[in-house]
């Protein structure tokens, strides 16, 4: 039996966590999700112009990368990641799924995810996934960690931004 991670615990984690992001820290994104209706595939899956949908405002916490610059014939051209990272809790209640390809507006840019982790559990263990002997509960699927690139700021077919 762990010393840390059991549910108070992790109750406790969860309202730290949640008021650091929405009162303190408030680093809030855009994100937009694409809408399959109005966007035409051909027959290999792939679509020259995305439709999305009107953006949702999120709480998150973001981690920086450094830019780089890649030179060609053409010229230097500038590169960037971010790392965003959000509370499982929080998107659930706002009925969210984050998928690779969905677009995040944040610094006047906007970042297309490439990657999304969702196995940062508590004390190392996921309480889906228990198969401990003991009754009690230990761990959790903590939250979710989105990698994303910065796409063309001239991104098509996206609403403007609703402040």
């Amino acid at each position: 039996m762990s010393l840390f991670g059991s549910s108070r615990d992790i109750s406790l984690f969860r309202k730290i966590s949640r008021e650091l992001t929405d009162k303190i820290i408030q680093q809030e994104i855009g994100l937009y999700k694409i809408n399959l209706d109005s966007t035409v595939a051909n027959i290999y899956g792939e679509s020259s112009e995305k439709y999305y949908f009107q953006p949702i405002k999120l709480f998150c916490l973001i981690e920086r990368d450094n830019p780089t610059y890649d030179y060609n014939e053409a010229g230097p051209d500038f590169n960037q990641n971010k790392t965003f990272r959000f509370l499982r809790d929080y998107l659930k209640e706002k009925d969210i799924l984050l998928d690779v390809g969905d677009i995040l507006y944040y610094d006047n840019r906007y970042w297309e995810v490439y990657n999304v982790i969702d196995n940062q559990f508590i004390a190392g263990k996921n309480d889906d996934n228990n198969l401990s002997t003991y009754n009690e509960s230990f761990g959790e699927n903590f939250s979710i960690i989105v990698q994303a690139h910065m796409t063309r700021t001239e991104k098509p077919n996206i609403e403007e931004f609703l402040r």
